[in-house]
């Protein structure tokens, strides 16, 4: 049986490192620290947790875990149907070892959010008809108003912020899936989304934040993972004691499987080439997307492409100035 993993990212909240289910806040004394979620979401999207609990989604999963103080993970999308006994746990750790987590990579994130930007960007162009000829013209409304509304209209319970829930529920299609994992994951490209652009670490963006991160001149920003004083790029792939780790968006993400006493127990081990997502497992993410009635993906791979070549030049260059100027 093949079992996913959701993300388990820790975000850094003060001193500490918040991980999924809690929250940072500001106490009285201007300190950072990590809460439990208050609330999750509604809609359902059931889930099978470690514990043999079936819940709503995986926000409650992680929530609940929080509140009870117990480690708790994904084992798969849907109900349990069964209780799981000792045995069967047992199987479970001896095979965490051998799958890896469900990650959004930096590409898929940054064509997402390339096929956003173009979907906004034809809410700026419509159509006119003029003496029986349709002509193409651009509306008095400039972009910045588009992308403003656009976040108004996202914005469900009207407090000036957006967190990665209302940004899916606007955004993806209301479609009933089969492969909940589509979903888990389509979340998890939207929530790093959210951290490239929240500039504050309050896990929402405001209305700059959001016009920044879908600005036409915004570049996504390279994210590396650091390990042993070395770095490494998206779909790195390391052991740590019995789970396994991949480099996604500049953050080690790692399963969650309880770890028993035994030879799978050690420091992080080589760390390995992984395989990133192909093209149809992309093009499968960004079809549960609205914007895809707009836009064409192919446009919108060929624009990413060639932000990442731009980019990987201007480092090279930056790179080449910095070894100049240590040498003089």
């Amino acid at each position: 049986m093949f079992l996913f993993h959701p993300l388990d990212v820790a975000r850094q909240c003060g001193n500490e490192r918040c991980k999924s289910g809690r929250r940072c806040v500001t106490r009285y004394d201007g300190e950072k620290t990590c809460v439990c979620k208050e609330k999750c979401k509604s809609k359902q999207y059931l889930v099978c947790g470690s514990d043999g609990n079936t819940y709503t989604n995986y926000c409650h999963l992680h929530r609940s875990a929080c509140l009870d103080n117990k480690h708790v993970t994904v084992l798969h999308t849907g109900p349990c149907l069964i209780e799981f006994n000792e045995v069967e746990k047992e199987i479970e750790k001896k095979s965490a070892g051998s799958r890896r987590p469900l990650v959004c990579y930096q590409i898929q994130r940054d064509e997402l959010r390339q096929l956003l930007v173009d979907w906004l960007k034809t809410k700026v162009v419509s159509d006119k008809p003029y003496s029986d000829v349709v002509v193409v013209y651009i509306t008095g409304k400039p972009y910045s108003d588009v992308v403003v509304e656009t976040f108004t209209q996202c914005d469900e319970d009207k407090d000036g912020n957006l967190d990665g829930d209302e940004m899916l529920k606007c955004t993806e299609k209301n479609e009933t899936e089969s492969d909940t994992s589509l979903h888990i994951l389509r979340g998890l490209c939207m929530d790093a989304l959210i951290n490239m652009g929240d500039d504050n670490n309050d896990w929402v963006l405001n209305t700059d934040e959001f016009a920044n991160v879908f600005g036409l001149h915004f570049i996504p920003p390279t994210g590396e993972c650091s390990l042993e004083d070395n770095t490494y790029s998206d779909g790195a792939q390391t052991k740590l004691d019995c789970n396994v780790c991949v480099c996604a968006c500049g953050n080690w993400v790692c399963t969650g499987a309880p770890c028993f006493k035994g030879k799978e127990m050690g420091v992080p081990g080589p760390v390995v080439d992984g395989r990133l997502p192909g093209r149809k497992e992309t093009e499968e993410l960004l079809k549960g997307f609205q914007a895809v009635n707009h836009v064409k993906l192919s446009d919108v791979e060929h624009e990413v492409q060639d932000a990442a070549i731009k980019d990987e030049i201007v480092q090279q260059l930056n790179k080449m100035k910095v070894d100049k100027d240590a040498h003089m």
